[in-house]
């Protein structure tokens, strides 16, 4: 944003210590996050991964090279921020608080880049310095901060608002080398998250919102390096994710639905931005039916009104781009095509620069002993917000409860609710808890019917629960359900075994010979026969386990123990040559 004026002069005094709170503030407010353990949310799909333990330099370079990506086994190509895991794979594998401090340094970096990117375009050293310290200790940005998968967005908002801020030295001073990092800082941006996509947006923002701006042809000039790179990455972006076959469909399979609750996602986005209301993991939202429905209403007036004030503002250059950066940056999970997602916090942690640009700059206006008050009554507050939810991450079962039992996911037929219930199994310890999540699982249907698999892992899954309970009936009612919709399912047959096991020696033998069939081993073959012999001694039978056994004691021994639990002892004597190869 071009002008002739000259940032406003402070003394180093007190750029020193704005830098001092800049770093402080974000340390104290995300402290109480840093022990947080990994969530089962992704941090294992990120924590886990095999290129990190590859000797050498392999894995970085399969990292680099996207091997898995590119043969349709991960969905993500975003090697800069994969070489910070691997970084910290390297020294410290799995201990979380390496991790977290990544997070929480790449946040602090960003944060200084939203100073001097605001003082540089408002030309205020008060502006940016209160946008600074409100986007330092905004709560919005909680998920992206201490989620160890959540690495991604400061880090690529740190690269991006270094983009910005190069280009805006490039507008004022002409200079290639400007240019030439502006775009180097893009592809890191972009190497980190595919949301910097719309940073070309915010660079024409940017140049249009001068008191003078400059020629359109010399704007498209200037834009097309952006333009051609941000281009380069979708296209990549595209085909990565059709080589991993992964599709959107219109949210709750309909249009209607689709803009509806989009529509709805954008107020609730602005009022997140502005006071946040809830911080969860996942976002539910109710079928609509209709585009009478009041939530599409709503985000109409709300958009509606947001022309309203850019026409209002039309000769307030600085407000504007506020919006454009705001819009620009949620452009890419705004739904206008399908996403997998409705919303997310995360998605809002480069946005909420815009945010917190406009409240600055509005303030600015105020006398100076109201502005400096009303600036350090709301950093305190956010802070205070902050540091109290950073400490809830620590406590993952409660994050999921947030979800688990939002009335709104019981109707939501999208796959992030069905995710909210089955995750929660993992993270309760009551058993009547964890057969409630599984439950409400079942309630929750996804786009092809089965919340994309997540049912049949429920069912079987809650009869193994209920058979560890002693509810045996139940236990077998549960496995029967899964039998139709999972019947290829190699964990289905395992189940039902394992409920019927001695309880009902027909259908255990059925559901034996089937596993074996979907997954051949000595294991599988022997509880095929041990099985067959509780239905029929046959000495056939007998002679064929004590074979299996003696082919690999090492692999079948225990499986033989483990059957022979609770058996009855008139059937003993069957096992009896098989258990003798085992001595």
């Amino acid at each position: 944003m071009p002008t002739e004026s000259v940032p406003g002069s402070t003394g180093p005094r007190q750029r020193l210590l704005l830098y001092l709170a800049l770093v402080v503030l974000p340390v104290l407010s995300y402290a109480p996050g840093l022990t947080s353990p990994r969530t089962y949310y992704d941090d294992p799909l990120y924590m886990d991964r095999i290129e990190y333990t590859m000797p050498g330099l392999d894995g970085l370079w399969s990292l680099w090279a996207g091997t898995r990506a590119w043969h349709g086994n991960f969905l993500e190509y975003f090697p800069l921020r994969d070489t910070v895991y691997w970084l910290i794979f390297q020294g410290w594998e799995k201990v979380t608080l390496p991790y977290h401090l990544a997070s929480l340094l790449f946040h602090i970096v960003a944060t200084v880049l939203v100073f001097k990117l605001v003082e540089t375009v408002a030309r205020s050293f008060w502006v940016g310095g209160a946008a600074g310290l409100l986007f330092a200790v905004h709560p919005i940005h909680i998920e992206s901060v201490v989620w160890i998968a959540g690495l991604k967005d400061p880090m690529y908002t740190a690269f991006m608002l270094g983009s910005l801020l190069m280009y805006c030295h490039y507008l004022d001073h002409r200079k290639p080398g400007h240019y030439a990092g502006s775009l180097l800082l893009l592809v890191g941006a972009l190497l980190c998250k595919s949301m910097a996509i719309s940073t070309p947006l915010i660079m024409l923002a940017m140049e249009r919102g001068s008191n003078r701006p400059s020629p359109w042809k010399g704007t498209i000039a200037r834009l097309v390096g952006p333009g051609l790179i941000s281009a380069l990455f979708l296209g990549q972006f595209l085909l990565i994710g059709k080589l991993n076959f992964i599709s959107s469909v219109p949210h709750q399979t309909t249009w209607v639905a689709h803009w509806v609750l989009t529509s709805w996602a954008q107020v609730a986005y602005v009022r997140q931005a502005i006071f946040p209301a809830s911080f969860r993991l996942i976002y539910c939202f109710t079928p609509a039916e209709s585009l009478s429905d009041p939530r599409f209403i709503a985000g109409v007036a709300m958009l509606a009104g947001v022309a309203a004030l850019a026409w209002f503002w039309r000769r307030h250059p600085l407000r504007l781009f506020c919006l454009a950066t705001y819009f620009a940056c949620l452009l890419p999970v705004a739904n206008l095509l399908p996403f997998p997602a409705v919303m997310a916090d995360r998605y809002l942690y480069a946005a909420s620069v815009g945010v917190c640009f406009l409240f600055a700059l509005l303030l600015d206006a105020a006398r100076p002993r109201l502005k400096n008050t009303v600036v350090a009554l709301a950093v305190v507050a956010l802070a205070l917000t902050t540091a109290s939810r950073s400490y809830v991450w620590q406590d993952e079962e409660g994050l999921w409860a947030e979800a688990d039992e939002d009335p709104a996911c019981l109707t939501d037929p999208e796959f992030p609710a069905a995710q909210a219930h089955f995750l929660r199994y993992f993270t309760v310890k009551d058993p009547q808890t964890k057969l409630a999540a599984l439950d409400r699982l079942l309630l929750t249907k996804g786009p092809t019917g089965d919340s994309h698999g997540l049912q049949c892992e429920g069912l079987l899954t809650g009869a193994r629960l209920l058979k560890a309970a002693g509810r045996h009936d139940e236990a077998e009612r549960r496995a029967q359900l899964a039998v139709k919709p999972c019947i290829r399912h190699p964990k289905l047959w395992e189940t039902v075994l394992t409920v019927t096991l001695h309880r009902n020696p027909a259908v255990a033998e059925v559901a034996a010979r089937k596993w074996s069939r979907l997954e051949p081993s000595p294991q599988t073959n022997l509880l095929r026969v041990l099985t067959r012999l509780e239905v029929k001694d046959d000495p056939a039978l007998r002679d064929e386990a004590a074979a299996i056994v003696a082919k690999s004691p090492e692999l079948t021994c225990q499986t033989l123990h483990d059957w022979s639990l609770g058996l009855d002892p008139k059937l003993m004597e069957a096992v009896a040559a098989a258990q003798a190869a085992c001595r």
